[in-house]
């Protein structure tokens, strides 16, 4: 019976630690915690954020969970839903005053990105790069959303970063659907040869391709729905011709030496 009441006594501790609601006891959230959490969140619309966004992402994680375990106060889901609002808000009003001729294919881009990662707190314990100042190399093999932007085109991405992570949570929060995202049609404009593509921020893997008995240096660029290969484009920087563009679900066989 005594080490049956000390485990039950040790249980109710470690549940009160975590925030976790406890049978006939009134669960509310720390208010601290949850002051600094948002703090943190209004700092991604502070002009030259230190921000990454995996902060912001870890910071909805967290605020995430204890929406869920305090679910019966409703005084609690409210302050996060208008807080969430308002940084929304004012992240929306910059990215409005954005001028840049590739901002919406930025904005796809990101989207996109955004849709098709998965952040795993198993993986994210296991980064360097998190355990380290910053980098701002976009040489470094370091992913933007795990390090500081290099030049006012990344600060336009991490900004729409921070906008689809806050705008997913927000969503959430009302148990409600992505009403319009993405903007562009389903039917999307495919790459075809000699095609002058942007690379920025395109991940690619350089290859050479066997031809007639020649070899000729190419880069694989990724791509949702195709296979590219391209060659640098010498005029401008960070662009390429492309050289070859199949549909992924065609029956081609690609060898990697």
């Amino acid at each position: 019976m005594l080490k049956t009441n000390i485990f039950k006594r040790v249980s109710q501790d470690i549940l009160e630690a975590a925030q976790i609601p406890l049978e006939k006891k009134s669960a509310r959230c720390d208010p601290l915690l949850a002051s600094h959490l948002l703090k943190v969140l209004r700092k991604c619309v502070v002009k030259d954020t230190p921000l990454r966004s995996v902060t912001i992402d870890l910071c909805c994680i967290v605020l995430r969970g204890l929406v869920l375990a305090l679910e019966a106060d409703d005084e609690f889901h409210r302050e996060i839903e208008a807080n969430i609002d308002d940084i929304l808000t004012q992240l929306g009003a910059k990215l409005r005053d954005v001028d840049n001729e590739m901002y919406l294919e930025m904005f796809e881009e990101e989207h996109y990105r955004f849709e098709s990662t998965t952040i795993r707190i198993n993986n994210l314990a296991s980064e360097p790069a998190l355990y380290l100042p910053p980098s701002t190399s976009a040489v470094s093999n370091v992913p933007l959303s795990q390090r500081a932007p290099c030049g006012n085109d990344e600060k336009i991405r991490r900004s729409l970063q921070f906008y689809f992570i806050l705008r997913k949570f927000s969503l959430d929060l009302q148990s409600l659907p992505e009403p319009i995202l993405p903007l562009s049609s389903k039917v999307r404009t495919l790459a075809e040869i000699n095609d002058c593509i942007n690379l920025n921020n395109s991940d690619l893997l350089a290859c050479t391709v066997f031809q007639n008995n020649e070899e000729h240096p190419r880069f694989l660029v990724t791509d949702q729905f195709q296979l590219i290969l391209v060659e640098p484009d010498s005029r401008k920087l960070g662009w390429a011709v492309v050289c070859f563009a199949g549909l992924l679900q065609a029956s081609f066989s690609l060898f990697l030496l």
